[in-house]
């Protein structure tokens, strides 16, 4: 998940920067990139739970595209 992380930042970042240099707006696009981020952990951590306890064969599909 770290490597997810750092190419979202990277790319957010980059685009910061794409769009001339503006502070506040490079900023946003970083923070934009960390929530997302955070978005992507937070939706990890409640999946693997329950994938534990029950494992459903038509539950599977909808489980994460990140596996």
């Amino acid at each position: 998940m770290q490597g997810v992380r750092g190419f979202i930042i990277g790319v957010f970042l980059a685009v910061g920067v794409e769009e001339g240099l503006n502070p506040f707006r490079t900023l946003m696009y970083i923070l934009g990139g960390l929530v997302l981020t955070m978005f992507f952990d937070f939706r990890d951590l409640e999946e693997k739970k329950p994938v534990k306890k029950k494992v459903n064969k038509g539950n599977q599909k909808f489980i994460s595209p990140f596996y």
